[in-house]
């Protein structure tokens, strides 16, 4: 679990660390229960959504922070927080390499250069799940899978917060 979390944006940094409070206090509950119990889906689905929604929160605000300094126009705040922190941005590789290439082409040559292959594989993972679950299908995964892909799915927030910060 990422306790020992730094990062040099503490507001994205303290929402990361709740959620992974959060997510392992259900790992404790779903150790206690047996393998069968009818709730261990339930609670998986919940931290699938809770999990990437975080990771997509995480991502949209490093960005929306860094541009949208204190200093920074209400016109262009109110504009970043319409076009990117109101819209789903699906935390896809692709999808963030193409997010951040509209502010820094540099920040995209270094998040797709920096970005380990199993970061990359578990955020797809987690995002695939997502949809397929959001979208009224009826996704299986086991909560370890889901619980490592969160955790390793960090890994892609604390790259971008080092690039962009």
């Amino acid at each position: 679990m990422h306790c020992g979390l730094k990062m040099k944006n503490k507001n994205v940094e303290r929402q990361i660390k709740d959620c992974s409070k959060e997510l392992f206090s259900i790992k404790k509950r779903i150790i206690k229960l047996s393998p069968l119990d009818s709730i261990i889906p339930y609670l998986t689905n919940y931290t699938l959504i809770r999990g990437c929604g975080t990771i997509e929160w995480a991502i949209k605000n490093l960005i929306y922070e860094n541009i949208c300094a204190a200093n920074t126009s209400i016109q262009i705040k109110e504009y970043f927080s319409n076009n990117l922190l109101e819209r789903a941005v699906n935390p896809q590789k692709e999808n963030i390499l193409k997010l951040i290439n509209h502010f820094d082409a540099g920040w995209k040559n270094s998040f797709k250069n920096g970005l380990r292959a199993q970061a990359n594989s578990s955020l797809k993972s987690l995002y695939d799940l997502r949809c397929e679950f959001a979208h009224g299908g009826n996704p299986r995964p086991s909560f370890p899978d889901v619980y490592r892909y969160y955790f390793v799915s960090i890994d892609a927030v604390v790259l971008l917060d080092n690039i962009i910060n």
